[in-house]
């Protein structure tokens, strides 16, 4: 089992940045389970949905995430997990 770092953006350089670390067997397996964990708001595909509450004279600040656009490129880091 190995743990990989998906670096996808740069919120230094740009607007937005993400970053996930799954686990998997494979780099095939990794992609299937990020995508898999960023669907799960499939409906709107937001990562983030922080509501008015928690906001400053906003009412909200959603981060659309396109888990499609999600290659095994986008894996930065990978290293072996111990048993």
């Amino acid at each position: 089992m190995n743990s990989y770092l998906f670096s996808v953006g740069n919120s230094t350089d740009g607007h937005i940045g993400l970053c996930a670390r799954v686990n998997a067997a494979s780099k095939q397996e990794a992609l299937k389970k990020v995508k898999h964990n960023i669907e799960i708001n499939s409906n709107s595909m937001c990562m983030l949905d922080v509501k008015s509450s928690y906001l400053k004279d906003a009412d909200y600040v959603c981060v659309y995430v396109n888990p499609d656009a999600f290659t095994i490129e986008d894996i930065e880091d990978w290293e072996e997990l111990q048993e």
